[in-house]
């Protein structure tokens, strides 16, 4: 009797939050179908097929494949956040990195960052929570420069910040993220007491949901042992955006289109916020409406900019998808040998017991 009342009490608990996951993806799913409605109204199928008809493939195919580069680089950043007590390298993460990526393309939410964390913990006995800290620094470091990316752009459309400026506020931006992440990492105490002043401004529910997330970024920070590793992370996470613009000026070129620096930080910055800010399964939906909406404010023709929108997302979702894919199928087959090594050990103890 007590055992029913056990069970009938956890699937009340869980209940809720099913609910919850339910009500995010049909959010997700109303969000995506509304926004792709959107973005290609006003543009006919021959219009479009002109434009794709035009492209040149060759781009693609090596904008396509810097961007498996940039996926093969965010393994080698994120086991740079680890001690080096672990011996983690980038061959041990990759797979559960690679996993959590096709979750969040397939889940809203980004609720493939909690699959990518569980996948390592079971392959590697770290606390999954621990793991999730290191995720947030990453999150949190690339969020902060796509708004980079993305208000430096508007610096330059501004007549008075117009040319090398727009260049002078983004290395500025730079430095002062940078700075402000050794700061944490060192665990300076004044940061904290100015943090915790700025939010005794904020009502309380929002000044505690800041700090817990503080909080988490810090550690997540402070996984990273030595200022060496430190500062392997914030080259590699450079060298990941350097890598994702020369992407992104590829397939720009697919389609003829020309941008300078700015232009496609700006590009890349208001996709990825974007996405971020109204999640959809797959990112359909959002993506072509950021997509389009950021390229029509660069002067770039709705045609064009469709066809430039649609073949992006899909380089995005093919390389996401696919290498995903890969790493869960050898996920599954690696943690079937383990069980059986270990149903195998478990034998060979019972009968030595035996004996």
């Amino acid at each position: 009797m007590l055992r029913q009342e056990n069970t009938a009490q956890a699937v009340e608990r869980k209940s809720p939050s099913r609910r919850r996951a339910m009500i995010l993806f049909w959010f997700g799913i109303f969000v995506a179908v509304g926004l792709l409605f959107w973005s290609l109204r006003g543009v006919s199928a021959a219009e479009l097929k002109k434009a794709l008809s035009q492209a040149q493939w060759h781009w693609l195919l090596t904008g396509w494949g810097l961007m498996w580069c940039s996926m093969l680089m965010r393994s080698v950043r994120w086991a740079s956040l680890f001690p080096a007590s672990l011996s983690l390298r980038a061959r041990d993460v990759l797979a559960p990195l690679l996993v959590g990526a096709l979750f969040n393309l397939l889940l809203p939410g980004r609720l493939g960052e909690l699959v990518r964390s569980v996948a390592l913990s079971k392959q590697t006995q770290v606390p999954a929570s621990s793991i999730l800290a290191t995720i947030v620094v990453e999150r949190l470091v690339d969020a902060l420069l796509m708004l980079l990316f993305a208000l430096v752009w508007l610096f330059n459309f501004q007549p008075r910040f117009a040319g090398s400026v727009g260049l002078w506020v983004l290395a500025g931006g730079l430095f002062t993220v940078l700075l402000g992440l050794v700061l944490i990492w060192a665990e300076i105490a004044w940061v904290d007491r100015l943090l915790q002043a700025i939010l005794r401004i904020l009502p309380k529910k929002i000044s505690e949901t800041i700090w817990n997330l503080y909080a988490h970024f810090r550690k997540g920070l402070r996984m990273a042992a030595e200022l060496r590793q430190l500062s392997r992370f914030l080259g590699v996470t450079l060298l990941i955006w350097s890598v994702e613009l020369v992407s992104l000026h590829c397939l720009l070129w697919t389609f003829g289109l020309s941008l300078n620096l700015v232009q496609v930080a700006f590009l890349l910055g208001a996709v990825a916020l974007g996405s971020a800010l109204l999640p959809a399964p797959g990112q359909v939906g959002t993506f072509q409406f950021f997509a389009i909406q950021a390229a029509v404010l660069l002067a770039i023709p709705k045609p064009a900019a469709t066809a430039f929108a649609l073949v992006w997302h899909a380089a995005v979702f093919s390389t996401l998808g696919l290498m995903g894919l890969g790493a869960l199928l050898w996920l599954r087959k690696r943690w079937s040998v383990w069980s059986w090594s270990l149903v195998q050990e478990n034998g060979d103890l019972a009968e030595e017991k035996n004996v």
